[in-house]
């Protein structure tokens, strides 16, 4: 704030952040965030995947906030 530069939190937030010092927030959905981290993981891995081709792969994303 003193140096006059804006901040903008993304998704979680800026914790601890003085009152009045964000300026914008941008989120996503976890859902939608989820799907799109699965869909370029398995983009990255399947050549690296032992399942027959007609078998479903299964990619977990797991994420985590702190409380409090």
């Amino acid at each position: 704030m003193r140096r006059k530069i804006p901040i903008v939190g993304f998704d979680s937030g800026v914790p601890n952040a003085p009152a009045g010092s964000i300026q914008g927030h941008a989120s996503t959905t976890n859902y939608n965030a989820a799907g799109l981290a699965a869909e370029k993981m398995f983009a990255a891995l399947k050549d690296r995947t032992r399942r027959p081709p007609r078998q479903p792969v299964t990619i977990v994303v797991m994420n985590q906030d702190r409380l409090g």
